[in-house]
């Protein structure tokens, strides 16, 4: 009993609150979509990850497993080990299964983690912000309700910056190798970590020795950056796998080029809502600047500079590491009663977009 005494109280309510909007989406997924659960089960990149799940990377069982047998073998590389790694340990309940599950229970750690950041950094109505990113963006809805590595990667984000803030550097870096064990972008918060210290080197002009000393914990996530590399080496014959697949992807180019680069009508005229998008992050980074939040604008910079770059439609998928700083940012904009009131309005339609898109976003 002591230990559920020690549990915040707040800590139930978001729970309760997930719990809720998992079953009814859930439920709605069941009902209204062709197949049940089938269209969930597909949705990229959740069948990509049971691949890895069930091959380690190894090309002959990538070509045993494969559900899309036309992808090059290194197209894989492009999917970091370590979500695959947990749906090979729930795999017991089945590989599709287990991709929802770890999901899910990863989103719930990370909205729980949010709150205790939220109140680490005495933000306004922590309850309220944490409930919040339970469903914003509707892009992030959709990834922390399949199978994605972007509930994962979040946690780890989140508890980085927890211990990062409290001056816990070392738990601060297991976390942070955690987090590049599952995604590429684990390298950015290196780069964040990085501008801070560069920030206390030049404006505060702290030792370059205790520079060094505080980077080096950190060395951490370029170490387990490489660790994936030389897997992809001993997998694929090549260090460069990595490098290899996104090229294929030919997500990156010049700022903007996505908004000359299709030439349907039906794609063109709603590409004006990623110009909503890049003021949404755009503003968010800019308002922590003039507020000289610098500790956060650090870590927020490195992953908002590629978003520009990207030639895809899926922007808002990009941009989900940025999420905790935009309601940072715009805390009080979110704290007003009736945004409150519209968030929750929101919440059938988003539900009834995300089932949609999982329709549509499918591996086959």
């Amino acid at each position: 009993m002591k230990l559920f005494t020690k549990i915040p109280k707040d800590w139930y309510i978001i729970t309760g609150v997930f719990a809720l909007l998992s079953i009814i989406f859930y439920t709605y997924i069941y009902f209204n979509t062709p197949l049940g659960f089938g269209p969930l089960y597909r949705n990229w990149d959740g069948p990509s990850y049971i691949v890895i799940a069930k091959s380690f990377y190894n090309p002959i069982l990538i070509e045993k497993f494969a559900v899309i047998k036309e992808l090059q073998q290194y197209y894989y590389a492009a999917h970091f080990p370590l979500y695959s790694v947990l749906i090979r340990a729930f795999s017991f309940i089945g590989y599709y299964q287990a991709t929802i599950v770890v999901s899910q229970i990863f989103t719930l750690l990370g909205a729980l983690a949010i709150y205790e950041l939220f109140k680490l950094l005495k933000i306004r109505e922590p309850l309220v912000l944490s409930l919040t990113s339970l469903i914003f963006t509707p892009r992030w809805f959709v990834v922390s309700h399949t199978g994605s590595s972007e509930p994962i990667f979040m946690f780890f984000l989140i508890m980085f910056l927890i211990n990062f803030f409290k001056g816990k550097h070392l738990s601060g870096a297991i976390w942070a190798m955690l987090a590049q064990f599952t995604r590429s972008q684990g390298i950015l918060i290196f780069a964040g970590i990085g501008l801070y210290y560069l920030y206390e080197f030049a404006i505060k002009r702290i030792n370059f020795v205790e520079l060094v000393k505080s980077v080096a914990q950190y060395l951490t996530i370029p170490i387990a950056l490489i660790s994936v590399f030389t897997l992809y080496y001993f997998q694929f014959g090549t260090f460069f796998a990595f490098f290899k697949a996104l090229g294929s992807y030919g997500h990156l180019g010049t700022p903007f080029r996505m908004f000359g680069f299709y030439n349907d009508s039906s794609i063109i005229f709603p590409l004006e809502v990623m110009i909503y998008l890049y003021l949404l992050y755009g503003i968010a980074v800019f308002k922590l600047i003039s507020e000289k939040a610098y500790k956060l604008v650090a870590f927020a910079i490195p992953f908002f500079l590629p978003i520009p770059l990207l030639n895809h439609l899926d922007v808002s998928r990009y941009a989900i590491p940025l999420l905790p700083f935009v309601l940072i940012a715009y805390q009080h904009f979110f704290g007003q009663r009736y945004v409150k009131i519209a968030m929750i309005l929101s919440i059938p339609a988003t539900m009834v977009w995300a089932a949609a898109i999982i329709v549509f976003n499918q591996t086959i």
